[in-house]
């Protein structure tokens, strides 16, 4: 819902004037709240999953663990890479909706449903997740390593200093390195099949609902 108040505020015009590319950014530009808003939640996650001794009895004694371990850079754990996974498939998602839409109506004789609908927003899903896949992965294994540490007693508290931006970015391209040596390409795509299932049964739902909604409200030349 935030991707068409972006778009206004990058480019000045409404995204339906927008082109792919405009849409695509704006819709990477709305992921940056996003992420602050859900990290701690998927690291607090992953910690109660990775949990063996009930340490947690709920999700603010989860938060709450993950500050006192590593701080801000705790609850912010493998932020880049997140960053890069939403940005990547949410932007790629916006920016391919409208040119998937308009290749399959023209295959329906240029007629507008909601299955033609349905088909444009799973495509556009599943290349957003072609496009993302790669860092999900690395974030992965970026949080599952430094979560299990911080569960451990011997962990020691991360402090925050300038560099620690250098050193995510080389944390993940480390560690995308080290994928890629243990597996190739495929150790960088492992799950892409299971993952363009559910986006783009996600895409699905935005192109048919958000449309329909925005009819519904009134809104629909936003």
């Amino acid at each position: 819902w935030l991707q068409p108040t972006a778009h206004v505020w990058a480019f000045g015009k409404s995204q339906k004037d927008g082109s792919p590319l405009t849409k695509g950014i704006a819709g990477a530009l709305t992921t940056i709240p996003e992420m602050l808003v859900i990290s701690p939640f998927e690291n607090a996650k992953l910690a109660q999953q990775l949990d063996r001794t009930a340490r947690f009895a709920s999700t603010g004694q989860t938060l709450k663990f993950l500050s006192s371990k590593g701080g801000v850079g705790g609850l912010y754990t493998g932020i880049l890479p997140m960053q890069a996974r939403q940005a990547l498939w949410t932007g790629g998602y916006f920016m391919s909706l409208d040119v998937f839409k308009e290749k399959i109506e023209a295959l329906n004789g240029g007629k507008r449903t909601a299955t033609t609908d349905t088909m444009a927003g799973f495509g556009a899903g599943v290349f957003g997740t072609v496009l993302n896949c790669w860092p999900d992965v690395i974030r992965t294994q970026i949080q599952k390593k430094t979560i299990a540490a911080m569960l451990e007693p011997t962990y020691q508290k991360a402090q925050l200093n300038p560099r620690m931006i250098q050193t995510a970015i080389g944390n993940m391209a480390t560690t995308g390195a080290e994928i890629y040596a243990a597996k190739g390409l495929s150790g960088l795509y492992a799950g892409l099949a299971v993952k363009s299932l559910y986006l783009g049964g996600s895409g699905a739902l935005l192109a048919v609902l958000v449309p329909r909604f925005k009819e519904l409200w009134g809104c629909k030349d936003l």
